[in-house]
């Protein structure tokens, strides 16, 4: 079977005149898709939760399915057939929810851009799986506030997104995919603009790894994690170049600083597995932090975060759990500490704090050494995701509430 594209409407808006900001973005607006950025660095450098922060509000209808993305003033929440939910982050109250057909679910986690007037607009994937159909949509929303308005809607029978959230880069939006028929995975990039087809790359024969894709917005390329190695794309979709005997750890997104053109790989390569660093231009190999002493091990699902030249990442030991710094430019270690249980997700902020979330708690330390600054009880197996912006940190669990901690 091969993969068929139609638009399904375009609702009244003419897109060409919006001036949607696909580039810069306000304070308020800067996690705007998981990872917080295409890069998927996980730093939120404009925000400042600390140890003092307090549950501000909790809601528990019903857990989200996906990470969530925080933009204005809005937590963007997918919820499998529920739909798409967004929250008022100040009350975390419901203000609308998207769910166009029946069967519809929305497992991935959306990416948002702005208007130049700030009008937020919501970019989702779902799909429909039925006896007879397969197909995935993808979907531009507009916040109209109290409601979401679709300005296009793009169906593509015969495929399903490959455990991939949606990454923003250069106005075109990037998600991994596995075709019905064939059983091939591949890359689908859509044009941000009207959701027209930018390309549809199939690579036959290799497996692609679940997570988010990672984007050097300089170099306009696309990296992809799979079995036969790690693949550059470049803005075509034409492969650059291949890495082979790297194979990344499943669904761990990969890691790209967009200045210094470094990417980050937490997986395995020649009978270890660790974090390592390779040129974002060629390739090359730059770094493995198993030379330095730290190894991440066999299925650590944990994404290392990038944040002011320190990499922040997550490893066990035969008797312990371990949470180390490295310098990213030299792979070298800074400090290591051990927690008492595992973290699922890392996120720094701004105020040189790192945020460890971990199965049934969520921990805050300092960025500088480590040290336990305070530990919070939330009620519920967390480890799904969690965002930040200037008024907060979103905590959200997979099966019970999604959470903010305030100042």
């Amino acid at each position: 079977m091969r993969c068929k594209m139609k638009v399904l409407g375009y609702l009244g808006l003419a897109l060409a005149g919006v001036g949607i900001a696909w580039g810069a973005v306000s304070a308020n607006q800067r996690w705007n898709q998981v990872r917080g950025n295409a890069s998927n660095t996980g730093f939120a450098e404009f925000a400042t939760v600390g140890s003092t922060a307090e549950v501000q509000w909790t809601d528990a209808t019903r857990g989200p399915s996906a990470s969530p993305v925080v933009f204005g003033d809005k937590l963007y929440v997918p919820k499998g057939d529920l739909g798409l939910e967004a929250l008022d982050v100040r009350t975390g109250v419901r203000a609308w929810r998207f769910n166009a057909e029946a069967g519809e679910r929305f497992n991935f986690g959306p990416a948002c851009a702005a208007q130049e007037d700030g009008t937020p607009f919501v970019c989702a994937v779902s799909t429909t799986a039925t006896t007879d159909v397969l197909a995935t949509t993808v979907s531009l929303l507009r916040d109209d506030g109290a409601t979401a308005t679709a300005v296009w809607r793009q169906t593509l029978s015969g495929i399903a997104p490959r455990a991939s959230d949606v990454t923003l880069a250069n106005k075109k939006l990037f998600i991994s995919i596995r075709e019905a028929g064939s059983g091939n995975y591949g890359v689908l990039s859509l044009n941000g603009q009207d959701g027209s087809l930018h390309y549809l790359k199939l690579l036959p024969g290799i497996a692609v790894s679940g997570g988010k894709l990672a984007a050097d917005r300089g170099l306009q390329r696309i990296y992809v994690a799979s079995d036969a190695g790690v693949l550059a794309l470049d803005d075509q979709g034409n492969e650059v170049w291949r890495i082979p005997g790297v194979v990344q750890s499943f669904n761990t997104p990969l890691v790209v600083d967009s200045v210094a053109h470094r990417l980050y790989v937490n997986g395995s390569r020649g009978g270890h597995t660790s974090l390592q660093c390779y040129d974002a231009q060629t390739g090359a190999p730059v770094w493995d932090s198993h030379d330095t002493g730290f190894d991440t091990t066999t299925g650590n699902e944990v994404a290392p975060v990038l944040a002011e030249g320190v990499l922040y990442a997550v490893g066990v030991t035969p008797t312990e759990f371990v949470i180390a710094a490295l310098n990213a430019s030299t792979g070298g270690l800074v400090w290591t500490v051990h927690p008492l249980e595992g973290p699922r997700r890392l996120l720094r902020t701004g105020n040189g704090k790192l945020w460890a979330q971990g199965a049934g708690a969520l921990s805050c330390r300092s960025a500088a050494d480590g040290s336990l600054e305070r530990q919070y009880n939330l009620g519920g197996p967390f480890g799904l995701d969690f965002c930040a912006d200037r008024r907060g940190l979103y905590v959200v669990d997979s099966r019970f509430q999604s959470v903010k901690l305030r100042d």
